[in-house]
């Protein structure tokens, strides 16, 4: 009897351990920047991590004396996503729109500021 109960024990284990790892995703690190002018590149850093439901949380920086900024968005099927931008007071900042490499390694996209004034390629 205490076999089949340390059986059943640890196949209910395993199964768990299982679903956990389904459930675990990456942390997704970029450092890359956005075209300010033909001459001047704003060098960032970007970190998100996709959660189950495709959505996306994060934040990146440009400058990191001033913080980070936190991002949250959508990762879409066909690699494309959408980042919105928040300060620290919670003001939306701007907007990327882009698109993830199949290998995951490169974003390519537009960042818009909050008060589409400016427009930039990432």
């Amino acid at each position: 009897m205490k076999f089949v109960n340390l059986t059943l024990l640890l196949i209910l284990l395993l199964a768990k351990i299982q679903a956990q790892d389904k459930s675990v995703r990456p942390t997704y690190n970029y450092d890359g920047y956005l075209q300010i002018s033909n001459d001047k590149k704003l060098p960032i850093k970007l970190n998100f991590l996709v959660l189950l439901d495709s959505s996306i949380v994060g934040s990146y920086n440009y400058n990191p004396q001033n913080g980070r900024l936190k991002l949250a968005g959508i990762f879409n099927t066909d690699y494309s996503i959408t980042f919105f931008e928040w300060d620290i007071k919670g003001h939306n900042t701007g907007r990327f729109d882009g698109q993830v490499s199949k290998d995951r390694h490169t974003i390519t996209g537009i960042w818009k500021s909050g008060d589409k004034k400016h427009e930039f390629p990432l």
